[in-house]
């Protein structure tokens, strides 16, 4: 068996390119697939330094991970695959033997590192702790849950996933809908970028129609998370992972989801719809729609990512818990990050106890 550490993302790509990646790694998320890596790496400043490590045995690719450092920041050492979104994230394994493997050539690094959002029931956990606790300080710290709506279920009605009251609710704000207009609804599988790029416009104007775009966090005001997921887009439509769904009301859009089918479950990326409708709750129906979808395809479940809000209890009081890693060696650097780390959270205490921070 064989690790290699690779400075050139060429390099990684061809590897990538000549193996069969499908079963490597359980508890598998969106952001555990390589064209999540390569389009995050993609929109980075040119000064970042990144390396991809990967594990070959007998030629082929059994084990891969993906890291950048920022220049300067002493904490600013994380896995590649989280950064962008700071969605939920893994490295990607055929077996413990091989994790233990991709971690030892990390912990050997002698870097700190951070692991933003690991799923609290994951093997990488103890298999870090194991490997790094022998050469440094090790920090777990809790994350935000993110919920899901498990579809295994004996009924045919994907309704009876839903409480009494959320179903009251849709079917008025549906009425509502329809007194507004023609009412339709679209789930899109686009298989090539010029189908992509064609419906990315839509996905665009309607999340700055909402609250995201009042408050300057749409993909439309921000031009790095634009670009990434313009990118990320188009290879997820190659792949034929992705799906575009609509709600119109008048053929005019009012909301919208950005998803990916993955591991045969159904992941919500980015949701957004125009506030002029909010009256008909356009999101909560189009919600509504690709749950429907879902179960209809026999999918395990339904991840909505981010995190427990109130409007998603509504839905599902399911939720996968997800943890913080953090790695500090025995060395100058180490010790500096973990003073900064230190201080900083004793700082946020004391803002929170004076009501300066929530």
């Amino acid at each position: 068996m064989e690790t290699r550490i690779l400075d050139k993302i060429n390099e990684f790509e061809l590897i990538i390119q000549t193996n069969d990646i499908r079963d490597l790694s359980s508890l598998s998320v969106p952001m555990q697939d390589v064209i999540w890596d390569i389009s995050t790496y993609e929109v980075l400043p040119k000064n970042i330094n990144n390396k991809f490590i990967v594990v070959i045995d007998n030629d082929n690719l059994v084990g891969f991970a993906s890291i950048m450092c920022q220049p300067g920041k002493l904490d600013g050492c994380e896995f590649l695959a989280i950064h962008s979104v700071a969605e939920p994230g893994d490295l990607r394994y055929k077996n413990e033997f091989v994790l233990d493997k991709l971690l030892e050539i990390l912990a050997n690094l002698n870097i700190p590192l951070t692991f933003r959002r690991i799923r609290s029931d994951s093997l990488t956990i103890p298999a870090f702790d194991k490997v790094f606790r022998k050469k440094g300080i090790v920090v777990h710290r809790e994350q935000s849950d993110y919920p899901y709506i498990l579809l295994k279920s004996n009924d045919n009605d994907p309704m009876s996933l839903l409480s009494t009251r959320l179903k009251s609710d849709l079917r008025r704000a549906q009425r509502k809908a329809d007194s507004l207009g023609v009412v339709s609804y679209e789930i899109h599988t686009p298989k090539t970028e010029h189908e992509f790029l064609s419906l990315y416009e839509n996905v665009m104007n309607t999340e700055a129609a909402g609250w995201k775009g009042r408050i300057g966090t749409a993909l439309a005001c921000n031009s790095v998370l634009n670009d990434f997921f313009r990118r990320y887009g188009i290879r997820a439509a190659n792949r034929g992972i992705l799906r575009l769904a609509f709600m119109r009301i008048n053929s005019e859009v009012v909301a919208m989801q950005f998803a990916v089918v993955y591991d045969n479950r159904f992941w919500l990326l980015k949701i957004g719809y125009n506030e002029d409708y909010k009256i008909c709750s356009p999101g909560n129906l189009l919600m509504l729609k690709t749950l429907c979808y879902a179960f209809e395809n026999n999918f395990s479940s339904y991840e909505f990512l981010g995190a427990s809000e109130a409007w998603t209890n509504r839905w599902t009081k399911l939720s996968r818990s997800t943890v913080r890693l953090l790695y500090f060696p025995y060395n100058f650097v180490g010790i500096l990050a973990l003073s900064k780390f230190t201080f900083r959270r004793i700082k946020n205490r004391l803002l929170i106890i004076l009501g300066l921070l929530k």
